[in-house]
């Protein structure tokens, strides 16, 4: 990644690669998205631990119109090159519904990787 990048432009993108992984059913891509150790939190759900896990969760939901079909980051907290950053953001769906969640990033060999995301959908 380029250090001259603004953070919130950075972490977009990588937003969008875990879009494009996901719509490809690229699930060894999307492992390496996220910290051994990563946390998702979502509405009704037990709290899923570890990359594999998450993984293993998002390969029996699968289906396309089951994940964000749009997504902005509104803001983000920390600087390029903090070990931990936080993203918030809102996304839309296929069918409709809409959300925001929160998502904590931690750099690993100079790559921010998801450690923690927790989302709501709207009522």
């Amino acid at each position: 990644m380029a250090k001259n990048k603004d953070l919130r432009e950075i972490l977009e993108m990588k937003v969008q690669e875990w879009r494009s992984l996901l719509k490809k059913q690229d699930f060894s891509g999307l492992e390496k998205m996220y910290t051994t150790d990563a946390k998702i939190m979502g509405p009704g759900q037990r709290t899923i631990m570890g990359h594999k896990e998450i993984v293993k969760l998002l390969e029996g939901g699968s289906r396309e119109e089951e994940y964000p079909s749009e997504y902005t980051v509104e803001d983000t907290f920390g600087k390029y090159g903090d070990q931990y950053v936080t993203s918030l953001g809102c996304f839309s769906m296929p069918k409709g519904g809409s959300g925001k969640d929160i998502m904590v990033w931690k750099y690993v060999d100079g790559d921010y990787l998801i450690q923690a995301d927790a989302w709501n959908k709207d009522q």
